[in-house]
């Protein structure tokens, strides 16, 4: 009688283990190209710069020259200012994916990003 028990118990976790993996499989939908915002932000001066959509596969000429502004020696990926931006144009910014929570291999999207300068001319201002 236990071992009929035993393996009941078995047959139960095992199955119930089984489903479980079911609810977990994947049912993400990856995008193809997409977009993301990208934001400039003077940590130095109350300056608008406007935003950019940058667009995702999309051909080559379609993107734009980062923000030119007298005094700044480029754009950052850091507020500390030390990871230059190399290059001046969008498509030189390195979008990061969102993946998708049961698949870290399906992209669902691109997560926005902020771009910093310091202006040495608008701080003497």
């Amino acid at each position: 009688m236990k071992k009929i028990l035993f393996v009941l118990l078995a047959v139960f976790l095992v199955s119930g283990c089984s489903e479980k993996k079911k609810v977990e499989e994947s049912t993400c939908n990856p995008i193809v190209g997409g977009s993301y915002t990208l934001n400039f932000t003077l940590v130095n001066a109350d300056l608008h710069v406007e935003s950019k959509s940058v667009c995702i596969a999309c051909s080559p000429d379609s993107y734009e020259e980062l923000p030119v502004i007298d005094g700044i020696d480029g754009w950052y990926y850091d507020e500390e200012l030390t990871k230059k931006v190399e290059g001046t144009s969008t498509l030189d910014i390195k979008p990061v994916p969102i993946y998708d929570t049961n698949d870290k291999e399906c992209i669902t999207g691109y997560k926005n990003i902020t771009l910093y300068a310091k202006s040495e001319e608008i701080m003497a201002e």
